[in-house]
């Protein structure tokens, strides 16, 4: 039965080797209490992927934080619950971060900088642990050849 699908961006923020994670609120719907990476559905009538997961990231963490996009290294899909009629696929993006201080949204309780090794002790999906898992490989890839990518946007 075909259905329709929402497009997502995820953000994997890099700080000096640690990785940003945020508490989903317990009031959330899907997978509260969790730890992830910020996420979210983008808009519809997007212009840019980017743009529109830039104010996710400022939705989620407060018009002070900065970071750059780097590039995308995933892509994910899932289902909500039991409906298989309502899918999200979404792309993972590595972005190191940048300025600014967080403030956080009511979508998530708590915050954390850790490095990607420590995450499987916090509660998660396994695919968000697989991704973390990447996201660490492409860190340490990208951080070896940053200076090929000076001049790109």
């Amino acid at each position: 039965m075909p259905g329709q699908f929402f497009l997502a961006a995820a953000a994997f923020i890099d700080k000096n080797g640690k990785l940003l994670i945020l508490k989903r609120s317990p009031k959330h719907d899907f997978e509260g209490e969790n730890w992830e990476t910020v996420s979210g559905r983008l808009e519809q009538n997007l212009t840019e992927v980017k743009a529109e997961l830039q104010r996710e990231i400022k939705e989620e963490l407060g018009k002070d934080f900065k970071c750059r996009i780097i590039a995308p290294f995933g892509t994910y899909n899932f289902y909500r619950g039991e409906d298989k009629t309502q899918e999200t696929v979404g792309i993972d993006y590595f972005c190191k971060y940048l300025s600014g201080k967080i403030k956080l949204s009511q979508e998530h309780t708590e915050y954390r900088w850790v490095d990607p090794q420590e995450f499987k002790k916090y509660q998660a999906s396994d695919s968000l642990r697989s991704k973390v898992r990447l996201f660490s490989k492409i860190r340490d890839w990208y951080l070896k050849n940053e200076k090929l990518f000076e001049g790109f946007k």
